[in-house]
């Protein structure tokens, strides 16, 4: 075990192998990924907060969904082929690249963690937090 990695980390790599897709998962490190998560940061987010879900620059729209497992419900708010940013929201964030279809494998492999997705043209952001909510913003409905 890495003295630099989580134990999130180190169970979402294994998630990534286990179900065969490190091929379709790409893993953003050092500057690259520090230069994405700020851009992505500058759409969604106001000032340093603890995880992104607490200061956001839109106020969401909330929803709840009363099941087992509730992560299954993303594919409602994306197209499960499309491309996402997939940030885990650790001690020191993670950043990927996937299709929805794969953060939603991820997803049930692992231990409950927060997470942000956002849309590759940054237009749409999701994310679980700790209340079990899902709070989703749509830049597209905001301009329209």
């Amino acid at each position: 075990m890495s003295l630099n990695k989580s134990v999130l980390e180190i169970g979402l790599e294994q998630a990534i192998l286990n179900l065969k897709i490190e091929d379709k998962v790409k893993v953003f490190t050092g500057e690259e990924k520090n230069s994405i998560l700020l851009k992505l940061k500058e759409f969604f987010v106001i000032g340093e907060p603890r995880v992104w879900w607490l200061s956001l620059k839109y106020t969401p729209k909330c929803f709840v969904f009363k099941q087992e497992y509730p992560y299954k419900e993303i594919v409602n708010f994306f197209d499960e082929k499309e491309d996402v940013w997939f940030i885990i929201e650790d001690n020191a964030q993670l950043l990927y690249k996937t299709k929805v279809s794969h953060v939603v494998d991820i997803i049930s492999e692992c231990s409950y963690f927060e997470y942000n997705i956002i849309s590759k043209d940054y237009n749409k952001f999701l994310c679980e937090n700790d209340h079990d909510q899902f709070l989703y913003i749509d830049l597209t409905a905001l301009n329209s």
